[in-house]
């Protein structure tokens, strides 16, 4: 737990999750920028994957942006990614989270310097991308996506490098395998095939199996199929 004065309430990080700052979120430190901007990135993916579990990774600025783009834009986005009511956000009648988006963002707050503040006013979210702007003090800082509790928007800004913020991790996309065992080429009219699915979350997987006929070499689809339930755990 962390609470930003003794006597504001104490804050679950099982709740709100940890905040980190830019070295912790992408799990390397720089010894200068030049280092600090050949591991940025800011592809689709971003091909960072930092503290995230495997699998999964840090999403570039160009991934929230595609986010905010399919939530109808930034003036709205904001909205449709908090929570509902006022467990996670203090009431604001100008800005009510509906969650439509299913993204479930929660007020976690900022750590500025020392200073731990805005819980349930606002979130701050890390991308991979880091702005180039010799002339500003914020060069070669990441930008950050924000949600506020009296804003409907969602919007990208920069912070210094010392900025606690949270981190909300992408799963990346795999394609499936199938691996299969081959049949008995001397069977006559039976013949036992196993197959393996890998490199995809099971949840994704809504049906798998094998054609087969009798007269084509190649079966397809369009043949007889034998279906097996959903996952990806061996099936024969």
């Amino acid at each position: 737990w962390y609470r930003a004065t003794s006597s504001s309430p104490m804050v679950a990080y099982d709740s709100y999750g940890y905040l980190y700052n830019y070295a912790g979120a992408i799990k390397a430190v720089f010894s200068n920028t030049a280092a600090r901007l050949a591991n940025s990135s800011n592809t689709i993916p971003s091909g960072i994957r930092g503290i995230c579990p495997d699998g999964w990774h840090i999403p570039s600025l160009g991934e929230f942006s595609t986010l905010i783009l399919n939530l109808d834009g930034s003036s709205v986005a904001g909205q449709k990614m908090k929570t509902t009511g006022t467990t996670d956000w203090v009431s604001n009648s100008s800005s009510v989270g509906t969650n439509t988006s299913g993204f479930s963002a929660k007020g976690a707050g900022i750590i500025n310097g020392t200073s731990f503040m805005n819980w349930r006013l606002a979130t701050y979210y890390f991308t991979t991308t880091l702005y180039s702007n010799s002339n500003s003090s914020f060069d070669n800082c990441p930008f950050l996506f924000g949600l506020s509790n009296t804003q409907n928007s969602c919007l990208s800004s920069l912070y210094a490098l010392g900025i606690g913020a949270s981190v909300r991790c992408l799963r990346d996309n795999t394609d499936a395998t199938l691996t299969t065992t081959e049949s008995d080429p001397h069977a006559y009219s039976s013949t036992v095939i196993t197959g393996t699915v890998t490199g995809t979350p099971i949840s994704s997987i809504v049906e798998r199996g094998f054609c087969y006929s009798d007269v084509n070499v190649n079966p397809t689809a369009c043949n007889s199929i034998y279906t097996s339930v959903n996952g990806t755990n061996p099936f024969t």
